[in-house]
C-alpha cells in the first residue's frame, strides 16, 4: 500500500529557486514541474508536501479522511459524510497550525483564516438537518 510519503513531492530551495523530489530523485520531467509551479506555493512556505498525482484518487490514497461508500446516498447522510470530513479537514488543519505559527506567522494566519471558514461551511450544512425546537 501507498504511504503518504510515496505520495508526495517535497519542494527544496535552491538559490533563488526550488527543486522538487519524490523517493528521494529529483524530479526533471517539464509537465510535473508545470503543474506544480502553477500551484502558486508562496516562497516563505517551507516543508511543503505535493500530491505527486492530480488524480484524485491518488490523493484520496493518501488521506486519512473517511471516504464515502459508492452509490447513492440519502440526503441526511451526505450531509453527514460532508460535515464529517470538513471536521476531519479542519483537524489535520489545526494539527499543523503551530508548526506553520513557529516558522512563519502570516501563513499561519492564512490558515486560521481558512480554518474558520471550514468550520463555518461545515455549521451551515449541518444546519440542513436541523429542526427548530418547539416553544413552549
Amino acid at each position: 500500500m501507498a504511504t503518504r510519503r510515496s505520495l508526495s513531492i517535497t519542494r527544496v530551495s535552491v538559490g533563488e529557486g526550488f527543486e522538487y523530489w519524490r523517493n528521494g530523485k529529483r524530479l526533471r520531467k517539464r509537465s510535473d514541474i508545470s503543474r506544480i509551479e502553477a500551484i502558486t506555493i508562496p516562497p516563505a512556505w517551507t516543508n511543503v508536501e505535493i500530491s505527486a498525482s492530480a488524480m484524485a484518487g491518488t490523493i484520496v490514497a493518501a488521506t486519512s479522511i473517511e471516504q464515502p461508500t459508492s452509490g447513492e446516498l440519502l440526503t441526511t447522510d451526505a450531509i453527514d459524510v460532508v460535515v464529517k470530513a470538513l471536521e476531519a479537514t479542519v483537524k489535520v488543519m489545526r494539527d499543523k497550525h503551530d508548526a506553520v505559527d513557529e516558522a512563519d506567522p502570516t501563513t499561519a494566519d492564512i490558515l486560521h483564516q481558512y480554518i474558520a471558514d471550514l468550520e463555518q461551511q461545515a455549521w451551515f450544512i449541518s444546519a440542513e438537518k436541523r429542526t427548530p425546537r418547539t416553544s413552549k
